[in-house]
């Protein structure tokens, strides 16, 4: 397990430090949210460009998710009945958790889930959200922007902040 961390880790860090902080902030679970520390810590480069590059990478990815679950998911529901059962499960049951808190709040409630640096919360979580509700793809990408710039002003502040009174 140690070689393949090695080798990794080898592989992921002969790429430029702004391309290395962008393909990190693509990744589920990590976003942007370990983007950011990995970045401002290790590289020392303007914190814009950092948070810049970060955010978009977690855009883009994000934006990419709602579009395979709008125009991906659909056709292999079609095409395998076990798979269009459990989608159909799990849609339905989150659908049934989230209706009332997803009426009362709306967009503003999905802008607040992506923002706040929460375990099981932020961008790719976000977008399934809005795809289970519906929200059309120009405002689930305002939404994620929005919220996703919010989550990195938040994760850089405190970040610089820490590196400031510790560092």
């Amino acid at each position: 397990m140690g070689s393949l961390l090695a080798t990794l880790t080898g592989w992921f860090t002969v790429w430029p430090p702004l391309v290395q902080v962008g393909l990190l902030s693509c990744l589920p679970l990590v976003e942007l949210r370990l983007a950011l520390p990995y970045g401002l810590l290790r590289f020392d480069l303007p914190a814009w460009e950092i948070i810049l590059t970060a955010w978009a990478g977690n855009l883009l990815s994000c934006t990419l998710v709602w579009l395979l679950l709008r125009y991906g998911v659909p056709r292999v529901r079609r095409h395998w009945g076990w798979f269009d059962r459990l989608c159909e499960r799990v849609f339905t049951r989150t659908r049934q958790q989230s209706s009332r808190r997803m009426k009362r709040l709306g967009y503003l409630g999905l802008f607040l889930f992506i923002v706040v640096p929460l375990p099981g919360s932020g961008g790719w979580t976000g977008a399934l959200i809005a795809y289970l509700f519906g929200v059309p793809l120009r405002d689930t990408v305002f939404i994620l922007a929005a919220g996703l710039a919010g989550a990195a002003l938040l994760v850089a502040g405190v970040t610089l902040g820490a590196v400031h009174l510790w560092g």
